[in-house]
């Protein structure tokens, strides 16, 4: 006997319904970045700048964007980048799986993943000096 009933496709909300269908729209689009990033690092490079500078073609914000956005493409955060696509790709997988799973612990994923992707701790210079805070218990 199931201990935890499966929600039924019908039962469920339009709201969990949208929810599970941007988990599915996002997972591959995660995955496509991640992999681009991963094994065409020179290509991802070139399309940001690409990208910086037709944002420094337009007017007013976006060319502040664009010099801002210029001295950080690097290797170094184009490295992070596909580290962090990948762990939202395959985390945003695994928490469509679950919604669609329909256990009742399975809404509550979205909690976990909440949790992992924050530090426990972070640096805030609100009145010029750096001081600890604790962001997340």
């Amino acid at each position: 006997m199931d201990r935890f009933p499966r929600m039924l496709r019908q039962n469920r909300p339009p709201g969990l319904k949208l929810i599970i269908a941007y988990k599915f729209l996002k997972a591959p689009v995660m995955l496509a970045l991640a992999g681009a990033l991963t094994f065409a690092p020179v290509s991802a490079i070139r399309a940001a700048r690409h990208v910086a500078f037709e944002l420094s073609e337009g007017g007013g914000i976006s060319w502040r964007l664009a010099h801002w956005l210029e001295p950080h493409l690097t290797e170094r955060v184009e490295r992070r980048a596909a580290i962090v696509a990948w762990l939202d790709g395959v985390s945003t997988v695994a928490e469509g799986l679950l919604l669609v799973s329909g256990r009742p612990g399975a809404s509550g994923s979205w909690w976990l993943a909440c949790r992992c992707s924050c530090p426990s701790r972070c640096w805030r210079s609100s009145d010029g000096r750096a001081s600890r805070v604790r962001w997340c218990s």
